[in-house]
């Protein structure tokens, strides 16, 4: 191939002209080979661009397990518009090679996409030793590196005519994992080594530094995102922890690229280190709506290196398979917890933790038994037989079951 810059110059001349890179003749620069990163997610006529420059060979690198383009016209989906080359060579028969290695999750991480989506052909490229961090320990697990937590008070809002959904409770729910991560992890929010800009003016932005000896410096750049299937939840988000943890620490944060808030569309294609994903739906009958592609959870479960903590409403989530497989899965593995009981772990001192859950009596009463206590819909108004010591806390549970819906 030439030069990258010479590439990008084609790109300036082409915008210029007015054509975009598809504009125009580019000139005597060719390109024999074509290499197109993500173009499951490409239409077809954006992945034929770059063959305009004389490429006799092409390769196409992708996952058609994840989502594909988003096309926001329901007459062109119809007519397939949606469906890039990618997915238009292997219909017509041309067999994909796949990368049957991962070297971004830990294993604990990669387990239930390898085996539910990949048919157990995904291997694990790292160690657990490799993923490993000292909050796994210190959390007792309620902060991954695997972890379902089940909200059972929330409920979904918004929505009608189109509209996006919220739920408060499990904004708030994040909102207290990331003053607990900032507790058991205070290196992740860091500020830059060599310091500058606003966040090491904050000083670790209101978490009194990396807390880790020796300083910061000459570390790995850490991040953490809260991703949530709707635009109106991901505002949910930050509004609760930027209440909880205040704006200084989430600005801060934020502006160094540490902490972000994002669509799980939009953060298709990413990785981060620690990711809360907020599934949001929560009803006592209704369904999951979009948030059931298999696509888009699998996007969700597959973007964390070290952490992964999932937060939902499993009475809701019970009702899809595929949410099903995956709270099963946590059940089995001890990763499924009640709310409250995964915030007790996150506590300093040691406190009792009510014992894993029974998921099956979820399906015969309409609730989901997780971490020793029942969760219900609020139909059933059921109320915690066992309060939390934790009195801030858990007058806040109380208040929040009473908001009507």
């Amino acid at each position: 191939l030439s030069s990258s810059s010479a590439a990008s110059d084609v790109y300036k001349r082409q915008c210029h002209n007015g054509g975009g890179v598809g504009g125009g003749g580019g000139g005597a620069l060719r390109f024999p080979l074509v290499v197109i990163d993500e173009a499951a997610q490409a239409i077809e006529l954006s992945a034929l661009i770059p063959f305009k420059f004389g490429a006799r060979h092409a390769v196409l690198v992708g996952d058609p397990k994840q989502l594909p383009a988003t096309v926001l016209s329901t007459e062109a989906a119809r007519c397939l518009y949606a469906e890039g080359l990618f997915h238009r060579a292997v219909r017509a028969g041309l067999k994909p090679a796949m990368l049957s290695v991962q070297y971004r999750m830990h294993p604990q991480i990669a387990a239930f996409p390898a085996r539910h989506f990949y048919a157990g052909a995904l291997n694990d490229g790292v160690s657990a030793a490799q993923r490993q961090r000292p909050h796994h320990a210190s959390a007792r697990g309620a902060l991954g590196p695997f972890a379902l937590h089940s909200v059972g008070e929330g409920r979904e809002r918004g929505g009608g005519a189109g509209g996006s959904l919220r739920n408060d409770a499990e904004a708030a729910h994040v909102a207290r994992l990331l003053g607990a991560l900032r507790e058991h992890a205070p290196e992740l929010f860091a500020p830059p080594a060599g310091g500058g800009g606003s966040g090491a003016a904050l000083g670790g932005y209101g978490a009194g530094g990396c807390g880790a000896p020796g300083g910061c410096r000459e570390r790995e750049r850490l991040s953490v995102a809260c991703i949530a299937p709707y635009k109106e939840q991901v505002r949910a988000l930050r509004r609760a922890a930027t209440a909880l943890l205040g704006e200084p620490f989430v600005a801060g944060a934020s502006s160094s690229g540490a902490l972000e808030f994002a669509t799980v569309d939009g953060f298709q294609g990413r990785e981060v280190d620690v990711l809360l994903y907020s599934a949001t739906r929560a009803s006592p009958s209704g369904g999951l709506g979009f948030v059931a592609d298999m696509r888009r959870l699998n996007v969700a479960l597959t973007r964390a290196r070290t952490s992964l903590v999932l937060v939902g409403h499993a009475p809701t989530l019970a009702r899809n398979a595929q949410f099903s497989a995956l709270l099963e899965h946590a059940r089995s593995t001890g990763a499924l917890f009640d709310a409250d009981d995964a915030l007790r772990r996150c506590e300093r001192e040691a406190a009792p933790v009510a014992p894993a859950g029974v998921l099956e009596r979820a399906r015969a009463s309409g609730g989901a038994a997780v971490g020793g206590k029942r969760v219900v819909g609020e139909a059933g108004g059921d109320a915690r037989a066992d309060a939390l010591p934790l009195s801030k806390r858990s007058a806040r549970r109380r208040t929040a079951r009473s908001e009507p819906v």
